[in-house]
């Protein structure tokens, strides 16, 4: 059994007309097209991982902004509860009912003074 050449391609003895062998410029543009698409890809691979890494940057200060609102938020309410025993118009007993309640835990901890340093009598 003998093969037709047109039959196939590969034993087609005559090259046609663009489909000439060696040919650099389709190599040359076959190859430009795959190192293309190559750097898309990594393009976009480049943009996901930013775009995560951006996400989780933002998350961790949200979440710091968030502490440091909760804790000025208490230090505030600690200083309330301090200048409250500390005035003059507060009565024995109630400065010992107040202080009584900063031992309960969810009571907030008071600001921290410096060395030597006293609160402030504020009226």
């Amino acid at each position: 059994m003998v093969d037709d050449p047109a039959d196939n391609p590969k034993l087609d003895p005559a090259p046609k007309a663009g489909d000439v062998p060696g040919n650099w410029i389709d190599t040359l543009a076959r190859s430009a097209a795959v190192l293309g698409a190559f750097i898309a890809a990594g393009q976009t691979a480049s943009k996901i991982v930013e775009s995560y890494y951006n996400q989780q940057i933002a998350i961790t200060k949200a979440n710091t902004e968030l502490d440091i609102g909760r804790q000025k938020a208490e230090s505030a309410l600690a200083t309330d509860f301090l200048n409250l025993i500390l005035k003059k118009e507060t009565t024995e007993r109630n400065r010992s009912l107040i202080l009584r309640c900063t031992q309960l835990p969810s009571y907030p901890s008071p600001p921290a003074m410096g060395e030597g340093e006293a609160p402030s009598h504020r009226s």
